[in-house]
């Protein structure tokens, strides 16, 4: 069997009562065919432990035409989100019955036995991943109030300056400025009609 398990993918090893398990790591289907006329060639169907069996005994016996069985592969579906798994066949040939995921908490994991562990694994692995995935949610969030206080900053800091321009005005400057320019304005007035003046006694002279 292991001399060909590169190809068929199902590999043998010898348990301590004197048995044969196979397994095959892809979960795929094992189909066992008696082609001998023995009759004590037994089938038990074990779960993800490799010890527990699953069903009834199955014995091959070529004699009686019963020479062949397949066994269902078991799949192990782990993630870090809720997922659900729909039948696509008939429950007594094997398919897997319709369902919804379930969270494991943290608390039931145990490394008591090599299932134990390898769950307990998984748990961690899928802790690990929401905990990342909650991080990276909470870094953007961070990063959106970070933009949006440093926004608010910078404006806030405009209006004060332009305030402080108003604000901190100095009114005597700005009074002298003002003085000065309504004497330009009534000196430019005066100006104005000076010229005015000297235009009209050139127009009385020309007249007489």
């Amino acid at each position: 069997i292991n001399l060909i398990s590169s190809t068929t993918g199902v590999t043998a090893t010898a348990t301590t009562d004197n048995k044969v398990l196979l397994a095959d790591a892809d979960g795929d289907d094992i189909t066992i065919e008696n082609a001998d006329s023995d009759s004590g060639l037994k089938v038990f169907t074990v779960g993800l432990d490799q010890s527990t069996t699953a069903g009834s005994e199955v014995s091959l016996a070529a004699a009686n035409g019963n020479d062949s069985t397949r066994v269902v592969g078991t799949l192990r579906l782990t993630s870090d989100n809720d997922f659900s798994v729909t039948q696509s066949g008939t429950a007594d040939q094997g398919y897997v019955a319709t369902g919804s995921s379930v969270f494991n908490n943290l608390a039931g994991i145990s490394f008591a036995s090599p299932t134990d562990a390898s769950d307990s694994l998984a748990i961690l692995d899928g802790s690990i991943n929401q905990i990342s995935s909650i991080r990276g949610t909470v870094g953007a969030l961070d990063n959106r109030l970070d933009h949006r206080v440093s926004l608010l900053t910078r404006l806030s800091e405009t209006q004060t300056a332009a305030r402080a321009l108003i604000e901190d005005a100095d009114f005597a400057v700005e009074s002298a400025k003002l003085a000065k320019a309504l004497v330009l304005q009534r000196a430019n007035a005066s100006l104005i009609a000076q010229a005015n003046a000297s235009a009209d006694l050139v127009l009385t002279l020309i007249e007489d």
